[in-house]
Order: C-alpha cells, then sequence, then structure tokens
C-alpha cells in the first residue's frame, strides 16, 4: 500500500471565531515532546522568518472565509503494511508533498482570490516559505477540537496534517476537492 492509498484529503469551511490564536502559543515550541528533547528543531528557524502573526494578518479585515485544509493518514494500516520500521520522516515529508498538491490546486482553481496560508510545520514551502500555524500564534488543537476534528498529541494510528486558508472571498472547490482517495 502507498501513502497516498492511506491518506484522506479534506477541506472543511470555518467560522473565524473557531480559530483559536494566542502569542503564548509559541512557547509550546520550546517544550519537550517525543523525540525531541529540546522542543522543536525547527525553533530557530522559525524565528528567523519575518512572518507575521494571524493577529496582524486578521487586523487588516482583508479576510473573510477560512479553511482547513488537512490530511489523515492511517499511520497503523502503514505500520500493518510495511515490515521495515515506521519511517516518520519519509511519510511525514509525503503527506506534505500531498497537503501541497491539494493547495496548489485550490489555489488555481481560485485565480481571481486573494489568500493567505498557514502552514503545518516549518519548511511547509509553497512557492514562498509559509508560517507553522503555532508560529503565527494559532493553537491548532483547540482550533481543530472546535470545528470537531480530534488530534492526538502522540498520534500511533491516525495522523493529521493541516494548513490553514484564509481568502477574501468564498473559494470554489469542485466535488473532487474534499477527498483524495482512501481511508477515514
Amino acid at each position: 500500500m502507498t501513502i497516498k492509498d492511506l491518506t484522506t484529503i479534506k477541506i472543511k469551511e470555518i467560522k473565524r471565531d473557531t480559530i483559536i490564536h494566542y502569542p503564548e502559543i509559541k512557547d509550546l515550541c520550546s517544550r519537550p515532546y517525543p523525540n525531541h528533547p529540546n522542543g522543536c528543531p525547527n525553533r530557530e528557524k522559525c524565528q528567523m522568518l519575518n512572518i507575521p502573526s494571524f493577529e496582524v494578518i486578521d487586523s487588516f479585515g482583508k479576510y473573510t472565509n477560512y479553511y482547513l485544509v488537512y490530511v489523515i493518514f492511517n499511520r497503523k494500516a502503514y505500520r500493518e503494511s510495511k515490515e521495515e520500521r515506521d519511517n516518520l520522516r519519509w511519510w511525514q515529508g509525503s503527506l506534505k508533498k500531498l497537503l501541497k498538491e491539494k493547495l496548489i490546486e485550490i489555489i488555481k482553481n481560485n485565480p481571481k482570490i486573494s489568500y493567505y496560508i498557514y502552514g503545518c510545520g516549518s519548511g511547509f514551502k509553497l512557492g514562498v516559505e509559509i508560517g507553522s500555524m503555532e508560529h503565527c500564534h494559532i493553537n491548532v488543537f483547540s482550533t481543530m477540537k472546535l470545528n470537531g476534528i480530534k488530534l492526538d498529541l502522540n498520534p500511533k494510528n491516525k495522523v493529521i496534517l493541516v494548513c490553514l486558508i484564509s481568502s477574501t472571498k468564498p473559494l470554489l472547490l469542485n466535488n473532487n476537492q474534499n477527498t483524495l482517495s482512501g481511508w477515514l
């Protein structure tokens, strides 16, 4: 089974008041988590980027529509289908690639709409460097929970990577755009 076979991509329009943001969320980047006892290894890289926070972008009043674009990966089935170890570096990069392809498709289908994208983790690029949602002061866990999507802190069976799009008008999404394939 391929990564793509085990992945579903979803798009969900959300309300502005379900996006939880505050500057202190960046402090989570310095907290230890599995495999990273000193916090996020990309923390310094994010700090060097000159990417505005959600509060700054949102204060312009330009964006009125918000969308979560996320991949759901069946990590349990992936582990079971592989004899070798579960390689985080390999599947995480593949998931980000699928997410990036979906974002590019959305952008191409909406050429006259202005947007701002917040990425899933550091180093997410879409032509230009995109700030991670956390770096831009968005609490991903709370935002997803308020929108009916539960994230696990240390996912073993299901992994979700998410980006947020703020747009000036509703995005045109065709029927094939809300799923990729596979598992939910």
